[in-house]
């Protein structure tokens, strides 16, 4: 959250407020809690994704009040056996739950973002869908392989991140109200759009007319 969630609400914030107007030449006004819900939610997705690189760095961010009582951070880690296996579970399961509290204020933020900004849009939009993707192969992920710092279980295809970056700018593009639509959509079911080559050409097309 000091990372982040800061960056979100006061700083990012206070750069559209100050430097960008509707187009009627009102002032723009963006809630700095919904800012922080995004900010949040995208270092809590880096805090799960950089365990095992932080914890070898020297760095923990795991709160020590999530892990189960008389387990260390080291033993979450390396620890052998069912106790240690079982915490790791737990823990990684507690930390996506955090996560996951902040998509619906974290949507309703990048909804309400002025259409005209759509530089902005794109800025929020790209990093979120990364987030939620990345939960996605966390999820499905062998859990040692994730608190093992397995590329394979914690950073999605390079192919996969491009299709989100041109799917993002080409989203904010489109005319009407097809990003707050996609957006909905996406909080429902995460699960129905991949951005695997095969699976995102199959219905992406359908969303940039």
């Amino acid at each position: 959250y000091h990372v982040a969630g800061r960056i979100g609400g006061e700083v990012l914030n206070s750069i559209v407020e100050i430097k960008d107007k509707y187009q009627d030449g009102r002032l723009i006004e963006m809630p700095k809690d919904l800012a922080e819900k995004l900010g949040t939610f995208l270092q809590l997705v880096n805090i799960i994704k950089n365990t095992r690189s932080d914890w070898e760095e020297g760095r923990v961010f795991i709160p020590g009040e999530i892990r189960p009582e008389g387990i260390s951070h080291e033993e979450i880690l390396i620890g052998k056996g069912i106790g240690a296996e079982n915490a790791r579970k737990e823990v990684l399961e507690k930390m996506i739950s955090l996560a996951e509290e902040n998509i619906h204020d974290a949507i309703s933020y990048m909804k309400i973002i002025p259409a005209h900004l759509t530089g902005y849009k794109t800025f929020c939009i790209v990093p979120f869908i990364t987030g939620i993707e990345t939960l996605k192969l966390i999820k499905r992920s062998e859990k040692e392989k994730v608190f093992g710092g397995d590329p394979s279980s914690i950073k999605i295809p390079n192919q996969e991140f491009r299709n989100i970056m041109d799917f993002s700018y080409d989203i904010t593009k489109v005319n009407g109200t097809k990003y707050n639509e996609w957006l909905e959509k996406y909080q429902r079911d995460a699960s129905g759009f991949s951005f695997a080559n095969i699976d995102y050409s199959e219905w992406s097309g359908n969303w940039l007319k």
